[in-house]
């Protein structure tokens, strides 16, 4: 059963955060512009979320993006975490990221680093995948061994991260060590079963709201793409996967079907499918599955290294 604490965050994002995306006027017409929403966002995640204090935050500018490094001083210098962020390929939230971050940082004593990729309707795709493959070439460039990287990515995160994977491949790049995927998009071109997406009960999305974020970046860009829907794609190179989703969100189909796939592939993945938790639930780190779901985090990541 559910604690407490995450039913009481499940009615409130009810109640707040899933009307936001898809709020219609008085006209049937939008109420807010992406652009808007996510100046809302990152002006409230700056205002009541500060970076951890036991957190070193420093950044190199890349081409088309900025690259976050965050140390903590548990951290070890041959341990990288490529963490990419989630926000629906439209929005980003760094500061509530870093305290999830930070706990990977301290307990699993990795360095991790964050891209602040392009974000969609102003640059659609490529320019997130773009971005996030010039940062995993940067790490490598620094003399990284690849196999002191795991790449690791929430929500459209999640959906870069294992992009990646198949963009290492093409480009002829060395895998990483692992991947670490939080309630990932895995299927732009929504090739699942309808009804077991229309089934569930999300806190946090309608569906109305995620198909305009798939739109905003898709941009006209075919779905079934690879490097859009990876789920379609050979993904016989993918490394030892941690796979974490919850039971309530629109996306469980995608992280369900992903980890068939693999396991059909004989990929190493451990799938965990949380009762009653919305999308991306580790990012609250104060509800107590949240707890255990960056425990089995630390501990997997800390495996992998070891």
């Amino acid at each position: 059963m559910a604690s407490w604490q995450s039913q009481v965050l499940n009615s409130i994002m009810s109640m707040i955060a899933r009307p936001g995306m898809s709020q219609l006027g008085p006209k049937g017409r939008l109420t807010a512009s992406l652009s808007d929403i996510r100046e809302k966002l990152e002006a409230l995640d700056a205002r009541f979320v500060d970076i951890p204090k036991s957190l070193n935050a420093t950044f190199s500018e890349l081409p088309n993006c900025r690259l976050w490094r965050y140390r903590h001083r548990a951290s070890m210098v041959d341990r990288h975490l490529l963490y990419l962020r989630g926000g629906g390929f439209c929005f980003r939230t760094p500061n509530t990221h870093a305290h999830l971050i930070r706990h990977f940082c301290k307990e699993a004593k990795v360095q991790a680093w964050v891209p602040d990729y392009r974000l969609a309707p102003e640059h659609p795709f490529p320019a997130a995948i773009n971005d996030v493959i010039s940062s995993y070439k940067s790490l490598l460039d620094r003399g990284i061994d690849s196999q002191q990287i795991i790449v690791g990515g929430d929500s459209a995160g999640g959906h870069l991260a294992l992009a990646l994977m198949i963009a290492c491949e093409q480009q002829q790049l060395p895998i990483p060590k692992g991947l670490m995927l939080l309630s990932p998009a895995t299927d732009l071109a929504m090739t699942g079963d309808a009804e077991a997406i229309l089934d569930v009960d999300d806190p946090f999305f309608t569906l109305e709201g995620m198909l305009r974020l798939r739109s905003a970046y898709l941009d006209g860009h075919n779905p079934s793409h690879p490097m859009l829907s990876p789920l379609l794609a050979d993904l016989s190179m993918v490394p030892n996967t941690l796979l974490i989703a919850g039971e309530r969100e629109l996306l469980r189909d995608d992280s369900c079907r992903l980890a068939k796939k693999l396991q059909q592939a004989q990929r190493p993945v451990r799938f965990r499918l949380w009762d009653d938790m919305p999308h991306v639930f580790p990012l609250f780190d104060w509800l107590p599955e949240s707890e255990k779901a960056i425990k089995l985090c630390n501990e997997w990541l800390l495996s992998q290294f070891d």
